[in-house]
């Protein structure tokens, strides 16, 4: 699990990362093909998450985080983009199923806070 603390919003929120934050972010972006979206949504699941599990008052929304977003500094991104990318490690250490077929399925672009 990453956590981050970043300005964003007008005050200091904390961005976690980890296995529930990637299971909010598969179904907050099944069928999205926009990568500015798909950054967008990893960042509102990131404050999503965290809010839930520290039991936190969720005072904003994707429209709200999208506008936030954009306005972050290229430092505040790469933090964030680190903090993501470093998570799905945990799927490294899963044993491999070689009998089950390779899914296709949908999901956030890793390339999206490329």
């Amino acid at each position: 699990m990453s956590y981050i603390e970043i300005t964003i919003g007008g005050k200091t929120r904390g961005l976690r990362f980890g296995q529930a934050t990637h299971a909010e972010i598969v179904s907050r972006s099944e069928g999205v093909t926009n990568t500015t979206l798909g950054a967008y949504i990893v960042i509102f699941c990131g404050l999503f998450i965290n809010c839930s599990l520290k039991g936190l008052e969720v005072d904003f929304t994707l429209e709200n985080v999208a506008e936030w977003a954009d306005k972050l500094s290229e430092e505040d991104m790469n933090k964030i983009s680190s903090a993501y990318n470093s998570t799905l490690e945990f799927q490294k250490r899963l044993p491999k199923d070689s009998s089950k077929k390779k899914s296709r399925g949908t999901g956030t672009r890793r390339s999206a806070l490329k």
